[in-house]
């Protein structure tokens, strides 16, 4: 099976008026490059120009990371594109990551628990991977990575004993509140990020922060 994609193609414009282009700023900018002998050096933008410059070239390196992120096709299911620029050419807009990662090995549930994550996770490894090499990285918001500690966390309070007297985890550490008194104040408290699930699953979770799922 084989999935098809566009290139997403960016255009920006910005007009400058012609009477600031011989601008000098008050204060100049340096801007560090590296010489052939991998030192580094430094040049002083002087120009207004040179800002306009910079900022344009941001703007545009946000343009693309959005396209490659949250780009979303614009093929219709006939394969026709119905966008039209002004120059009478048709516009394309391909997938971005969050949509390509959409079209495959999409499960969906009600009660969120580790048998799903186990049960989706052995259909992909199971005679395909070796033992060592079912290690799989999930990227979620920080919702999901709630939803994961407890799931986890009541999978194993049956049969996990913290050790309190000795705390080498670090469950339980000394605090400080002002409405204890000489009562010594304590602060409790952990939050699982991994799972190792039987025959060689490892699963680890990371928080993405321009994540929209849960």
């Amino acid at each position: 099976m084989a999935m098809r994609n566009e290139f997403s193609r960016v255009r920006i414009q910005h007009k400058v008026p012609g009477t600031m282009l011989n601008e000098k700023l008050v204060c100049g900018i340096p801007v560090a490059k590296e010489n052939a002998n991998g030192r580094t050096s430094y040049d002083v933008m002087t120009g207004w120009m040179h800002v306009v410059e910079w900022k344009v070239e941001q703007t545009f390196s946000e343009y693309k990371n959005n396209a490659l992120a949250f780009g979303r096709s614009n093929r219709t299911e006939n394969g026709e594109y119905l966008n039209v620029g002004k120059s009478g050419n048709v516009i394309k807009t391909g997938m971005g990551l969050y949509q390509q990662m959409e079209s495959g090995n999409t499960m969906y549930y009600n009660d969120f628990s580790l048998k799903i994550i186990e049960d989706a996770l052995y259909d992909i490894s199971r005679t395909k991977l070796g033992y060592g090499e079912r290690t799989f990285i999930i990227r979620t918001g920080e919702l999901g990575a709630k939803q994961l500690h407890k799931a986890i966390k009541q999978e194993v309070s049956g049969w996990t004993m913290f050790d309190f007297n000795g705390d080498a985890l670090g469950v339980v550490k000394k605090t400080t509140a002002s409405f204890t008194g000489n009562t010594q104040a304590l602060a409790a408290g952990f939050q699982f990020t991994e799972w190792m699930a039987p025959n060689g699953v490892h699963v680890k979770i990371e928080v993405d922060p321009l994540s929209k799922a849960a």
